[in-house]
């Protein structure tokens, strides 16, 4: 898997949460965003850290 595929890949993941959370309350909203947004955001955080260095500036 690419570097582009990694961080779409985890991208793709947030989104589908955001779908099935769609229409549930706030605080339902905001339970599965701690239990299960927080691990990908942390992944796709720590990731770019450790790739930063491999990424070319933009032009």
């Amino acid at each position: 898997m690419g570097k582009v595929d990694i961080v779409l890949h985890l991208i793709g993941k947030l989104y589908e949460i955001e779908k099935r959370i769609k229409g549930k309350s706030v605080e339902e909203k905001l339970v599965i965003r701690q239990s299960q947004v927080k691990l990908i955001v942390t992944t796709l955080h720590n990731w770019l850290i450790e790739n930063k260095e491999k990424i070319p500036p933009l032009s």
